[in-house]
């Protein structure tokens, strides 16, 4: 005698109640780049309160490449 029982489970972490409605969320691109850097910044203080001032420093030392560009760019005009 066998017994079939079959479960519908989740395939997608949108189905979920939370994770969902983040995803849904951030469905546009404005979306994205915001989430992306709410993610950087907790990754940045969770490092600070782990190890302190040297992951401080080494934030700021990574983020200089992309200020310098930046201020290039505006200043060619693109």
């Amino acid at each position: 005698m066998t017994v079939e029982t079959t479960q519908n489970y989740a395939t997608s972490p949108a189905s979920l109640p939370l994770i969902g409605a983040l995803l849904r969320a951030i469905g546009s691109t404005e979306g994205k780049i915001m989430a992306a850097m709410a993610l950087l910044v907790a990754c940045v203080v969770a490092a600070v309160a782990v190890w302190g001032m040297p992951a401080l420093g080494i934030a700021a030392l990574s983020a200089v490449p992309v200020i310098m560009t930046t201020l290039v760019l505006i200043t060619v005009g693109k």
